[in-house]
């Protein structure tokens, strides 16, 4: 028989009438997302935490990809094409959720971004 807790993500208990939510920018909370204090570890070995799903929210995710092409007829069989992409094209940063393991030392911290930076491509093609 195996342990259902593999099966299972363990959550923490929450705190009584405390609130886990802050407010303000990203930016501001880098390094506390959300109030830690609010979650203990599970206090049993079996036990599954109290804290419900989806209790807090992580940061927004923004991206804007763009792409320009024009065509430039060469001939009746041939064509010129010019293609310039644009991937995050307004270098918008989105953070990565902040961890969320209560036992890590990092609980509560945004360490990482889940877009790369803004990456312009140009191409062209020519068919005949």
């Amino acid at each position: 028989m195996t342990n259902a807790t593999a099966f299972v993500q363990a959550r923490a208990d929450l705190v009584t009438g405390c609130n886990p939510a802050f407010g303000g920018s990203v930016e501001s909370r880098l390094n506390k997302f959300f109030n830690t204090s609010c979650f203990a570890p599970a206090t049993a070995i079996r036990d599954f935490g109290d804290s419900g799903r989806n209790l807090l929210r992580g940061p927004n995710q923004e991206n804007a990809d763009i792409s320009a092409i024009k065509h430039f007829p060469v001939a009746e069989s041939k064509d010129l094409e010019f293609r310039a992409e644009f991937f995050n094209a307004f270098n918008m940063v989105s953070f990565a959720n902040p961890f969320n393991i209560v036992e890590s030392a990092n609980v509560g911290r945004i360490v990482a971004t889940t877009t790369g930076p803004r990456v312009i491509q140009f191409a062209l093609k020519f068919s005949f």
